[in-house]
C-alpha cells in the first residue's frame, strides 16, 4: 500500500509539474491557503488581546504546522499548546494566554475542517473541470 500510495504521489506531482497553468493555480490556492491560515492567527490573537506582530504569528504558525506532523498526539492538542506557550513567553506572555488561543486555533480548523468536509461530501470537485478544461 504504500509503494502503490507513492507511486501515486509521484505521478500526479509530475502531472502537475507538467502542467504549468495546473501548478500556477496550485501555488496560487497554496499561498491563499497560508495567507488565510494567517489572518485567522491574527484575528484570534487580537480577539484574546494579544499584541503580537504579524511576522512573529507567521513564525507560529509555521512551526506549529510542522509540529503538527509529528505523530505525538490527535490533532496536535499538547504538542501545539506547549510549542505555543514556549513561543509566546518569549514575548512576556502568561501561559494561560497561549494555550487559550491554542484551543481557539484547533476550534476553528474543526470549524473549517468541517466546513470542508461538507463541500467534499456534497459534490464531486473535478480540477480540470474545475479550471475551465474539457475532461
Amino acid at each position: 500500500k504504500l509503494a502503490s500510495g507513492f507511486d501515486l504521489f509521484l505521478s500526479s506531482t509530475q502531472a502537475l509539474l507538467r502542467d504549468p497553468k495546473l501548478l500556477c493555480f496550485s501555488l496560487a490556492l497554496s499561498f491563499f491557503s497560508w495567507l488565510f491560515t494567517a489572518l485567522t492567527f491574527y484575528f484570534l490573537a487580537l480577539s484574546l488581546g494579544l499584541n503580537l506582530s504579524p511576522l512573529f504569528l507567521l513564525l507560529a504558525m509555521a512551526l506549529s504546522t510542522l509540529v503538527l506532523l509529528l505523530p505525538l498526539s490527535v490533532s496536535g492538542v499538547g504538542t501545539r499548546d506547549a510549542l505555543m506557550i514556549l513561543l509566546f513567553s518569549f514575548k512576556g506572555i502568561s501561559p494561560e494566554s497561549a494555550v487559550a488561543f491554542s484551543f481557539l486555533v484547533l476550534f476553528s480548523s474543526l470549524l473549517l475542517s468541517l466546513l470542508g468536509v461538507s463541500f467534499v461530501a456534497t459534490e464531486r470537485l473535478d480540477l480540470k473541470e474545475f479550471m475551465g478544461e474539457k475532461s
